[in-house]
């Protein structure tokens, strides 16, 4: 027997198939929906960006580098460029430089616009969570988070 595949001589590739075709369904076709639709005013991402510029100015860091977002995100820098260019083109940020490098600012344009975000998103997870329970819900995130981490080290290997 392979080592760790132990679960594989009681489930069929036929099984397997099924399985895997499921959720890659769930989490694309049903995930896409439902968050398309939840962040149809900011996207996800610069909803990352943004709360991340505003969780910084709540411990008292007014600037936050790009280099500093890239990190978060989990995004080259130059990808994050062009985020935050976007943002700024909306007026959501500012972008500035100093002798440290290029630092954002979340603008009160922003700070509302994320704020609204912010609301829309609670509303709607806590009719889930009222739904679902919220046991459950965090039984449901701790899983993600392992498969999550799981994934991220079996593409490693």
């Amino acid at each position: 027997r392979k080592k760790g595949m132990w679960f594989m001589e009681n489930i069929s590739n036929n099984e397997i198939g099924n399985l895997v075709e499921e959720w890659i369904r769930l989490q694309v076709l049903t995930d896409d929906n439902t968050y398309a639709e939840l962040f149809s005013d900011i996207g996800i991402i610069d909803y990352f960006i943004l709360e991340f510029l505003q969780e910084k100015l709540g411990f008292g860091y007014d600037k936050t580098y790009l280099k500093e977002i890239s990190e978060k995100i989990e995004k080259p820098i130059n990808h994050v460029s062009s985020l935050v260019q976007h943002l700024q083109d909306q007026g959501l940020v500012e972008w500035k430089h100093d002798e440290n490098g290029t630092f954002i600012k979340l603008s009160k344009v922003g700070s509302a616009r994320l704020e609204k975000q912010k609301a829309k998103i609670n509303r709607y997870f806590e009719k889930v969570i009222s739904a679902y329970g919220v046991d459950k819900f965090k039984q449901l995130v701790t899983l993600r988070k392992e498969f999550n981490a799981m994934l991220a080290g079996s593409h490693e290997s």
